[in-house]
């Protein structure tokens, strides 16, 4: 028996699903920001920053939810690699946009 792989990208036409294992965390406990090329995840009092890979940081974000064990964040091409809905964050700002669906 083999573990499933705890980040794993999946590819589809105009598009691309991200999975991160999450086996014991509830909806209500993850948060997800996305600040430049970068994946804020957040579980509880835990924060994790990742990079994301070229094919997904050149992609906006369309959605997230916490499902099966874990997280799911879907993303979308856009035109000649713009990335609507990713703003550069203010230095104002405490925290970017939260994207996981409850």
């Amino acid at each position: 028996m083999t573990a499933a792989a705890p980040f794993r990208v999946e590819r589809w036409s105009g598009g691309a699903t991200l999975h991160l294992s999450l086996p014991f965390a509830d909806a209500d406990q993850v948060d997800l920001a996305r600040s430049g090329d970068d994946l804020v995840v957040t579980v509880g009092a835990y924060r994790r920053v990742l990079a994301l890979p070229g094919v997904l940081a050149r992609m906006a974000v369309r959605g997230a939810g916490v499902e099966e064990g874990g997280l799911r964040v879907r993303f979308q091409a856009t035109d000649a690699g713009a990335r609507p809905g990713v703003r550069p964050a203010a230095p104002s700002e405490a925290a970017p946009e939260s994207a996981v669906a409850r």
